[in-house]
Order: C-alpha cells, then structure tokens, then sequence
C-alpha cells in the first residue's frame, strides 16, 4: 500500500512539473521587497523540502534531498531552492517551480534575472547551467567523471569548487570552464564542500570524513581537525576572515581562521551564514538520545531559537 501511494505521488509530482516548468505570470508570487534581514532555513526529508522565514513557513517544495549550498536569497527577497533526485534537478523561485533538468545539482547561485547552478550531468560530466540550459560543461581529463559541488559568480567569471574522480579523488577550482586549481592530499580521496572569494583570493573547504582543511588560491591554508569531522561551508567576512562551520564527530564546531571560536557537544552543524554586522548564524540539529533530534539556529554559538524540520540544510541571513 505505501509503495502504491508513493507511486501515486510520484506520478502526480511529475505532472505538476511538467506543467509548471515554464510557469505563467499567473503563476508568479510578488517579490518581497524592503524586507528586513532574517534567518532563512530550508531543509526536511526525502520527499519534502520546506522553506522557514525565522520560524514561519513560507513554501514547501517536493523534491529530493538538498545539500547545504541549495539555498539562495537574491537582494529582492526572493526565495530560491534547488533540490535533486537521483535522476533529475529541480529549482524553484518563491516555492513555484522554475525549471527541471535531468543530473544532479548541488549549487546555486542568482544574478540579477539569471539563476546558475552547478553539479553533474546524467552523463557524470561537471556542468554549469544558466536558467535552466547548459551553459559549459567544465575542463575534464577524457574518461574522467567529476562533479561540482559549490559555485559563485562574481562580475562575468563564475567559479565553482568540486571533486574530479582520480586515483585518488582531487580537488578541482573552475574558472569559467577552465581548470584554476587542482589540490590533492596524500593518499586520500578528497573533495570540496564550497567555495567562497574575497578580492582576488579563492577560498575552498573540503576534505574527506577524517581530514578537512580550507585553501586559499589552491595551497592549503589550514587543517580544521585531527580526528573524524565534516566541514559545511566557508564564508569570509568582509575584513577577510574565514569562519568555517561544520562538526568534529558529535561536537559542532565553528572555526575563525583556523581556530576554534564556538563548540557545543551533542551536535552538528551543516551550514552557516553571517550578516554585515559579523554575527554568525548557523543551523544543525541536537542529539537528544537515541535517534531522536531537534533542529535548532543558533547566533553565534548560542541557541536563538528550534526549528520544525526534520534536517535542517542551509542557512542564509540576509
């Protein structure tokens, strides 16, 4: 019976995005606009993705899991989530769905009208796409597979951090189409979470389940860990610090330049944001016993407030 109702849902799913994929006017919510900053959190399960504005829902999307970098806040306000199946992509504009392609995505990023994202191709092929349409897929060795994880555009250059599948596993940093960086690490198998840039400067954090480290223009800066960890994003502030935020087995961590600034046991970070006034903002859940969780925000290392989801994935304040 469970499997009849989830072939049901699948089926009408997909008949409401083939409708929607380009949606009418009709179809468009009003931009938001002089709104003031607020927490965004979008995460769930397996099926559903929901959208929390501070603690209020404001859309509920289906999809497939979506990672920590699938959330997007443009200036006017507007919602952007991209979530992924095993098979097909899925991007979303104020909880209405915008396009549909087939790969898995796990980068986002919006430009004035032009939404880009990034991950592989069916064909396990790095790409990047502008609204929706292949815009490049990037520089690969032949019979090599990659993919990307994280991108960013700044002016006309759009960079993008990810894995290219070797002997072993290697960072790759994209500019454009084109190879900027290749970072490996020893024998191991290593990939990036994200990227971020300020000035002239590229910063990556990646690594594997026991060894994360941040990079900047391709040398490793800093390692984050000696033990089992999983870093979640790099942001850099507007003075050129670098905060990290991730988790060293139960313990949440956020990193400053390297060090630790705030840890709190029993829990997991996934993702993390800060505003112009330096305040970091990050979300993950709480272990409670057993396998029950809670999702919480916190604001610079203190709990602000608990959320109704079921994982929390990414958050932006803005």
């Amino acid at each position: 019976m469970k499997k009849l109702l989830k072939n049901i849902l699948l089926f009408a799913t997909v008949i409401f995005f083939v409708s929607c994929k380009k949606p009418s006017c009709d179809c468009e919510q009003p931009t938001t606009q002089n709104t003031p900053p607020a927490v965004y959190v979008s995460g769930g399960g397996s099926i559903i993705t929901t959208v929390l504005r501070d603690t209020v829902q404001i859309n509920m999307v289906v999809g497939g899991y979506s990672v920590h970098n699938s959330l997007f806040i443009s200036d006017k306000k507007d919602v952007f989530v991209i979530t992924t199946s095993s098979l097909e992509s899925y991007i979303y504009k104020n909880g209405i769905l915008l396009y549909i392609f087939p790969g898995v995505s796990s980068g986002l990023f919006v430009k004035g009208d032009d939404v880009y994202s990034a991950g592989r191709h069916s064909d396990d092929t790095a790409n990047v796409r502008k609204n929706g349409e292949i815009l490049y897929s990037v520089e690969t060795p032949v019979n090599v597979s990659s993919s990307i994880s994280s991108i960013t555009v700044i002016d006309n250059n759009i960079y993008t951090a990810g894995v290219e599948y070797s002997n072993p596993d290697r960072i790759k940093i994209w500019k454009n189409d084109k190879t900027l960086y290749t970072i490996t690490e020893e024998d191991r198998n290593i990939t990036a979470t994200s990227i971020a840039l300020s000035g002239n400067d590229i910063y990556v954090a990646g690594g594997d389940k026991r060894f994360f480290a941040v990079w900047k223009n391709g040398e490793k800066l800093y390692r984050l860990n000696n033990g089992v960890s999983e870093s979640s994003g790099v942001i850099v502030s507007h003075n050129n610090d670098v905060y990290v935020g991730g988790y060293m087995g139960r313990t949440a961590v956020i990193w400053k330049n390297g060090n630790v600034l705030y840890e709190f046991s029993d829990a997991q970070i996934y993702s993390i944001s800060i505003s112009e006034d330096g305040d970091i903002y990050s979300t993950g859940i709480v272990f409670l016993g057993g396998y029950d969780t809670k999702s919480y925000v916190w604001k610079n290392g203190t709990a602000l407030y608990e959320l109704n989801l079921y994982r929390p994935n990414a958050i932006v304040y803005k």
